[in-house]
């Protein structure tokens, strides 16, 4: 064997992080005196250290006379290696007469360490079960310690009665179900009720109820009072809706126009039923500038009387007599019951109207309806 070639290593051992991964560097001279081509070859002193270790850069490499080349060795051991020094050198051969030519590198250390294995994942769903568990322990004792209400009987009971009930037990009204029965005499009596009587509740908690319906008939209310028609609505177990108040010329105060639905329909119980109710007060029309025909037709028309007349309905011009004109009215303004009367003045003072005249010319004034 020839000594062609003189070998070193930067340190005697590689140095590895925490991923396992080193490198170190081999410097080999050519000592033969001639120009060599020499290549590199890793000698693992233990097979498993074989796959570790790799070459940075070409294995083979042009050395002149005296000439130097640096080669770079890279280590990455895996992990989960078996701790313990794995040896290993470099050496550099003639590529030309390899058998003869060829120089042993110095032995390095590569020290492997067995790194501790990483903690278990923290298993949060631990915490979540535990807590789920004391949420129900704190609850069954809270149920257990806490004072409780007894629920009373509502059977037969009104939404209304049984809501009282339950406040004086310390206790809530709930869901409330409707269930259509045939017997009128259970119309908006509780039927059941769940938690049922006699059973202890935790205080402020809700008690359920089914309340029972019907169908009934809208009644006939159209030309009552409306006092009257609320009466029959109330006493068909239905509601009133939507009030409109509206004026139609000869129409008694208060009286009921229509209802929506119409009477004869059949509805469930509690249903609203819209009213158009004849109001009561009527807003005072201005007539001062009609004729006594005129201002007569329109207070009818807003659901007024012609009251006190003064003065001369007709003016003569030359031998023709014209209708005069309102010149006052009492009141002018405001509003008045349904029915009430208006006075009138024309001009010529106080003469008063004859009867005979005013009645003919109301009638005249007056709408017919045939």
């Amino acid at each position: 064997m020839a000594r062609v070639f003189d070998i070193t290593a930067a340190s005697d051992t590689v140095r590895l992080d925490g991923k396992g991964q080193g490198e170190i560097a081999f410097t080999a001279s050519n000592v033969s005196g001639r120009a060599l081509r020499g290549r590199a070859i890793l000698v693992p002193q233990d097979p498993a250290s074989k796959a570790w270790l790799s070459l940075s850069g070409d294995a083979e490499r042009d050395f002149p006379p005296g000439g130097t080349q640096q080669f770079a060795v890279k280590v990455a051991a895996p992990a989960g290696s078996k701790t313990g020094k794995y040896n290993f050198r470099v050496d550099v051969v003639n590529v030309q007469n390899p058998d003869e030519d060829y120089t042993q590198g110095p032995t390095v250390v590569i020290p492997v360490t067995l790194a501790p294995p990483p903690p278990p994942p923290f298993k949060w769903w631990i915490l979540v079960v535990a807590a789920v568990v004391l949420a129900v322990i704190a609850g069954v004792v809270y149920w257990l310690l806490s004072p409780k209400a007894m629920v009373p009987s509502l059977a037969g009971k009104t939404i209304v009665d049984a809501n009282t009930l339950l406040t004086q037990a310390g206790l809530k009204l709930g869901d409330a179900t409707s269930v259509l029965v045939t017997n009128a005499t259970q119309v908006d009596q509780v039927l059941n009720q769940d938690p049922p009587a006699g059973q202890k509740a935790r205080p402020n908690s809700a008690v359920n109820v089914e309340v029972g319906v019907a169908i009934v008939v809208v009644p006939s209310i159209v030309g009552r009072s409306y006092k009257d028609a609320v009466e029959a609505l109330h006493a068909q177990h239905l509601d009133i809706g939507q009030v409109t108040n509206t004026n139609r010329p000869g129409t008694t105060a208060s009286l009921v126009l229509s209802s929506t639905p119409p009477p004869g329909n059949s509805v469930k119980s509690h249903q609203t039923v819209d009213l158009v109710v004849q109001q009561d007060q009527v807003p005072v029309p201005n007539v001062v500038g009609q004729v006594f025909a005129s201002a007569t037709a329109i207070l009818i028309n807003a659901n007024l009387k012609v009251g006190t007349v003064t003065g001369n309905v007709f003016q003569v011009s030359g031998f023709v007599p014209l209708p005069a004109q309102v010149v006052d009215q009492s009141p002018k303004t405001g509003t008045l019951p349904v029915g009430s009367q208006v006075n009138l003045a024309f001009p010529g003072g106080t003469v008063a109207i004859n009867p005979v005249l005013k009645y003919r010319l109301t009638e005249m004034a007056t709408p017919h309806h045939w």
